[in-house]
């Protein structure tokens, strides 16, 4: 049996084709492979891999909430300073006009103890105790 016309026309295509599907492969072929094998890894992870990886975004998260909370940490104790150095100021120019007037109002006395309770749950000094003491025990002005 004779070979049909268009499968020996096939055969010339190939052949004058042929170069040129060497020269695609050789220049597409990497890139290619490169593309399949990220797919393949992306579709087959294993869980130990997903695992690791969910493990090391968690630490980098933790370790940025960290630095956070140390900051937060930092803040809160420098504005604890600050309002303790405002309310010790405060106390000492209450009791001192007080004690200078051997005697305080009412009103003044709930205000320094205002001053004084706050003072004190933040780790005031004795300094402001002896003060709020001394006035306590003035007599009261009408």
């Amino acid at each position: 049996m004779p070979v049909p016309i268009w499968l020996q026309l096939l055969d010339d295509w190939v052949i004058a084709l042929s170069p040129l599907w060497t020269i695609l492969i050789l220049v597409f072929w990497k890139p290619m492979k490169i593309l399949v094998i990220n797919i393949y890894n992306r579709l087959v992870k294993s869980p130990v891999d997903e695992t690791k990886e969910d493990i090391d975004e968690h630490d980098e998260r933790l370790a940025l909430l960290e630095q956070k909370i140390e900051k937060l940490d930092s803040d809160l104790e420098q504005r604890k300073k600050v309002s303790r150095a405002l309310l010790h100021h405060e106390i000492f120019q209450t009791a001192k006009q007080a004690l200078k007037n051997k005697s305080i109002t009412e009103i003044e006395l709930e205000n320094l103890e205002e001053l004084y309770i706050p003072y004190k749950e933040i780790g005031g000094n004795g300094t402001a105790e002896k003060l709020y003491e001394e006035c306590r025990s003035l007599p009261i002005q009408e």
